[in-house]
């Protein structure tokens, strides 16, 4: 799309926060980012790809309140989002990155956020004019740069190396906090493991070392901010045929691996867990933060009589809960509900050859 063609209200918007930019591609693309924006309120500058991995407000606003300090070192700011949050809860700021535009931008968007306590410096994470900033920093914060191209990670594929902050930094703080992608295979390090979700959905992962340790592993659920850790000893809840209700779960509890901290907290059982998924079951309705979605059981069928159920059940619509290849939902789903001329949307959970009817509460 051409400059000329694209929306004049975001060119506007763009425009009158970038009056620093003169490059009409910049304006274009700054636009085009304000236009796909759901992370903040605020009409900061960042390009799409900046957007991408940009922190969103609830997570920095969570992560300031965390690491409430007097000076906070941010290394890996990027464009300043949540480098603006510390800057509510700490009394100075020290951002860093490598990249300089970014850094540009970061502080056009301080000035926006009308923030005065922040610094930012165009500088390597690990550069010995970074480590002179960390000097002054009681608590260390780095935004790690994650790879695109693959959903599981390895420890070796982040940079800078959570490794190497750790080694660089700790002779002057041992409270030091990183983000890592959320679906990092291994962490053979001694700190919090924090899994973090928005609206049920994973968000981040942050382990947190020195004194901001608090617990070996957690889960958070954003907005209301409730917290699960794991237990001690920890106690193996044992799968349940299925009762009268079914309950989705947050994907932090399934990352983190608290099924059973969540079951014993909640009086439920576990009836379905897989690498992707965990559905507990009990026969009272609950109330957690922590469950996504609640159904009302109707029946357990098999193959044989699902029709007749669906039938029974007044089902115009059947949603498949399943572990089904993507390209194949479509043509199972409509066998379910060919000659369906009810009025209500059956939710079907298969496992083990068992099919369980549900409604959504």
């Amino acid at each position: 799309m051409m400059l000329e063609d694209y929306p004049i209200e975001e060119l506007q918007k763009a425009i009158d926060s970038a009056s620093e930019i003169s490059s009409s591609e910049e304006i274009l693309e700054i636009a085009k980012a304000r236009e796909k924006n759901s992370k903040t309120k605020e009409n900061y500058l960042f390009t799409r790809d900046d957007l991408r991995f940009a922190t969103p407000d609830i997570v920095a606003d969570y992560r300031a309140k965390r690491l409430k300090c007097r000076c906070i070192l941010d290394i890996g700011c990027g464009v300043g989002l949540q480098s603006i949050a510390f800057a509510k809860t700490c009394d100075k700021v020290i951002g860093v990155d490598i990249d300089e535009r970014k850094i540009r931008y970061a502080k056009i968007n301080a000035s926006i956020a009308d923030v005065k306590n922040i610094e930012f410096f165009h500088l390597d994470a690990l550069s010995d004019e970074t480590l002179f900033h960390a000097k002054e920093a009681d608590i260390i914060f780095c935004d790690t740069e994650r790879p695109t191209s693959q959903e599981h990670r390895k420890l070796d594929d982040v940079r800078p190396s959570p490794l190497s902050i750790v080694e660089r930094f700790s002779g002057l703080t041992e409270d030091i906090a990183i983000e890592v992608p959320p679906f990092l295979d291994d962490i053979p390090m001694d700190c919090e493991k924090e899994y973090l979700s928005v609206d049920h959905r994973l968000n981040r992962l942050t382990i947190y070392f020195g004194n901001l340790r608090k617990e070996k592993l957690c889960a958070v659920s954003l907005p209301n901010e409730e917290t699960l850790a794991s237990s001690v000893t920890k106690k193996t809840i044992t799968r349940s045929s299925v009762k009268r209700f079914l309950h989705e779960v947050d994907t932090s509890i399934i990352r983190a691996g608290l099924d059973s901290e969540l079951a014993l907290s909640t009086g439920t059982s576990i009836y379905v867990k897989k690498k992707r998924s965990l559905l507990l079951t009990s026969d009272e309705m609950i109330d957690n933060p922590f469950i996504k979605d609640s159904y009302r059981v109707l029946c357990v069928t098999n193959e044989e009589n699902i029709k007749e159920e669906l039938k029974r059940h007044d089902a115009e619509k059947v949603i498949l809960r399943a572990d089904v290849d993507p390209k194949d939902y479509w043509t199972i789903r409509k066998k379910y509900e060919v000659d369906l001329i009810g009025k209500k949307m059956i939710h079907l959970f298969i496992n083990d050859g068992e099919l369980v009817l549900s409604e959504k509460i």
